[in-house]
């Protein structure tokens, strides 16, 4: 799953050739799963063994009442000033750091990213005579509103859920967001048979079913209407990326057979360009 986070999307794209390309793909969907396995995974286990979990209406929490996935910060609040001393103190400190560091990492360079592409994709062909010190300052303004609106959308989703986790189901939804973009990557790697109507379409199905489930389902629809029923019933059975990568390619295929593909000559050229930088 760490493959398709839009952090990695926006560095696949941000490769200088195939060769880069391929490196970084190797690296982060070898690398980040055995960092996973060995760090991750193994946390949850001394957790296991260490904490003993109750059941609360159904869910599994910790002793204390407090959720599953904050099995880490109990870890290093509770054992390592237990273990280490003074010394403890300090690695929970460097520790709970290096989280925030990583997340204040990840947030700025997809704020930025996100500037890049309303400045350079949407702006920009608008207003084509702009200056650089305007698109500057428009970029400006799209990380303002940008940030203003995770903010907003994160301390609303609290109220249902608690900060923390909709922060942690935010996050799985980026990843669901992002996943609708292998589609079209792979129609255009490999098959490049759609159509650029039905790419957008189904690009556009797949986030809409995304949104549709909760948390942002939650904030969307408010209540509890028979759709929000309806997806969270289906996110225990399916991953929330999945049900849109379905809708996705369903919408894809039908809208691309009832649209113009490009021109053959296009399909041509492109092959061809992928495969001298192969």
């Amino acid at each position: 799953a760490s493959i398709i986070q839009p952090a990695q999307w926006m560095r696949f794209y941000a490769a200088r050739d195939s060769k880069t390309l391929r490196r970084a793909a190797i690296a982060f969907s070898t690398i980040l799963p055995v960092c996973f396995i060995f760090g991750v995974f193994l946390v949850g286990l001394g957790g296991r063994v260490l904490y003993e979990p109750e059941m609360i209406d159904g869910v599994v929490h910790l002793p204390d009442g407090s959720k599953t996935d904050q099995i880490l910060i109990h870890v290093i609040q509770d054992y390592f000033p237990e273990m280490f001393g003074t010394i403890g103190l300090v690695l929970v400190s460097l520790i709970l750091v290096a989280v925030m560091a990583a997340s204040m990492s990840t947030a700025d360079s997809n704020l930025h990213a996100v500037s890049a592409i309303v400045t350079r994709d949407l702006y920009h062909p608008y207003r084509k005579k702009s200056s650089e010190r305007e698109r500057t300052w428009i970029g400006r303004l799209v990380i303002i509103v940008a940030t203003i609106a995770a903010a907003t959308i994160t301390f609303a989703g609290k109220d249902l859920r608690g900060l923390l986790d909709t922060i942690t189901a935010f996050f799985f939804l980026a990843m669901a967001f992002s996943a609708q973009l292998v589609p079209i990557t792979f129609d255009m790697i490999f098959l490049r048979r759609g159509s650029r109507r039905g790419a957008i379409a189904g690009l556009a199905a797949g986030l809409l079913t995304v949104c549709l489930f909760p948390p942002l389902g939650q904030l969307l629809l408010g209540g509890e209407g028979w759709v929000l029923k309806g997806t969270t019933t289906l996110k225990g059975l399916l991953d929330v990326g999945m049900c849109g990568i379905i809708v996705n390619v369903a919408v894809f295929i039908l809208v691309s057979f009832f649209s113009p593909r490009p021109e053959k000559s296009h399909r041509e050229e492109f092959a061809r360009d992928l495969k001298e930088v192969s």
